[in-house]
């Protein structure tokens, strides 16, 4: 593993937003709110800021095109944004009352893991760590 350059405290960055694709802000913030608890922090026309007070801010823009956010590995579907819960079984519950489907549950030594498509097609994770 390379080593990580010594950084100037002064300049560092941190992640503050990630982005969603949604085609309605509306239903958007309702489900996001909804299910994982996000909250509106600022909208207009185009996008909404939403805030969990954790970790940044969730964007979800408004967009009539086909798209959705996430990746392929070796040729699987891969979230591009997690989420991490204390209680998975009652999230699990609302994400699936709220129009979410489960596409993967999966647990190991470490966690469960759901893999889960919002009504929007964008894929989002959310797991639990398994405590000592």
């Amino acid at each position: 593993m390379a080593e990580m350059p010594e950084v100037n405290l002064s300049t560092q960055t941190w992640i503050d937003h990630v982005q969603l694709p949604v085609p309605d802000l509306e239903a958007g913030e309702r489900w996001y709110g909804q299910t994982l608890g996000f909250v509106r922090d600022f909208a207009n026309d185009e996008f909404v800021v939403l805030r969990s007070g954790h970790g940044p801010a969730l964007l979800l823009w408004q967009t009539e095109d086909t798209t959705t956010a996430g990746f392929t590995r070796n040729g699987e579907p891969w979230p591009a944004l997690g989420f991490e819960s204390r209680e998975l079984p009652e999230l699990q519950r609302r994400l699936t009352e709220q129009g979410g489907r489960i596409v993967l549950s999966q647990r190991d030594d470490y966690m469960h893991l759901l893999k889960v498509m919002d009504p929007f097609g964008n894929l989002i994770a959310v797991f639990q760590r398994h405590t000592s």
